[in-house]
């Protein structure tokens, strides 16, 4: 059984460094080779992967293939979706309100290209 987790899954901002970690089984004791494929063909034989950077939003598959003792093969690919940054465009209407006692209207102009804004 081939599984493995990140912090990409909660975490998925572009700029970010992403991580990568292999989840044993108990029954996988023979295992001899772990193989990450990710981004643009890129392979590394480690037991996890950290600092790993996107180039651009999108989704990017990351596949995780063990090797046994044996010579059997198993893989699991997973997909991390990459976001944009966040960026808050909020207006405030305080131009002409300058006493301690005045409601100020705050409006958000934020937008988004991929994702949902929560206010």
């Amino acid at each position: 059984l081939v599984d493995f987790t990140s912090s990409a899954f909660s975490n998925c901002f572009l700029t970010q460094n992403f991580e990568f970690k292999y989840l044993p089984n108990t029954n996988n004791d023979s295992i001899v080779k772990k193989t990450w494929y990710y981004g643009t063909d890129s392979a590394k034989q480690l037991n996890a992967l950290s600092g790993i950077q996107f180039p651009d939003i999108g989704a990017y598959p990351i596949q995780l293939k063990l090797e046994s003792q044996a010579g059997c093969i198993a893989a699991l690919k997973k997909i991390v979706i990459v976001n944009p940054n966040p960026k808050a465009l909020i207006s405030v209407d305080d131009s002409i309100q300058c006493q301690s006692t005045n409601v100020f209207n705050f409006k958000s102009n934020s937008k988004l290209t991929a994702g949902k804004i929560y206010l």
